[in-house]
């Protein structure tokens, strides 16, 4: 399963009142025996080296493997530094990672909630169908739910039909009030050294 690129969805987690009296409930829950040889739980520094290969091949099945730039140095410094950016989720099955999630926290919205925003989630291909997936999920819920969230977002694939069918069983569906814009680094340096005052037709910002 994947969740990176393009068609977006989104899990309400829960109102604000239940999530006030569930932060307890869920803060220590983010460890899962999954079987006696499956455990999912919070990555560690340790889980490094396998974490970037599995990474590596989530970039490659996406199509930005040319692009990729993570390392072990900068995946440790981004998630186990003293500010860490992200969340990260394994499973670890027979000693071997097979799977992984990548979370990251939007500090607030609309409603003055953090929401949550699944950046990765990614399972090798030997080790789908066992229920891994759900799982993870399972773990990035409850932490979402620790820290006070109140929705959990992601993209999809374009054309990942399995990955939808996998979100819409556990309670996610399409985001069709929005469309997913993106702007890359060549546009971003464009938009930037303009001087900010074009006359744009059907200007709406």
């Amino acid at each position: 399963m994947t969740s990176l690129i393009r068609e977006p969805g989104a899990i309400n987690i829960a109102s604000r009142d239940k999530t006030d009296q569930s932060m307890g409930e869920f803060a220590h829950g983010t460890v899962l025996m999954l079987r006696p040889s499956c455990t999912v739980r919070p990555a560690l520094p340790a889980d490094v080296p396998a974490l970037i290969e599995l990474m590596t091949a989530l970039a490659e099945f996406e199509g930005y493997l040319d692009e990729f730039r993570v390392t072990e140095a900068e995946l440790l410094a981004r998630a186990f530094g003293e500010v860490a950016q992200c969340q990260v989720f394994v499973a670890e099955q027979k000693g071997a990672l097979a799977g992984y999630a990548v979370v990251l926290e939007v500090a607030f919205t609309f409603d003055l909630r953090p929401s949550a925003l699944l950046k990765e989630l990614f399972i090798e291909p030997a080790s789908r169908s066992g229920g891994i997936g759900k799982a993870l999920m399972t773990c990035v819920a409850r932490w979402a739910l620790s820290k006070g969230m109140g929705r959990l977002k992601w993209d999809v694939l374009a054309g990942n039909q399995n990955a939808e069918r996998f979100y819409q069983r556990l309670g996610g569906e399409p985001d069709r009030k929005w469309t997913a814009y993106h702007m890359d680094h060549e546009n971003l340096e464009r938009l930037a050294m303009s001087d900010g005052h074009d006359n744009l037709e059907n200007e709406s910002a």
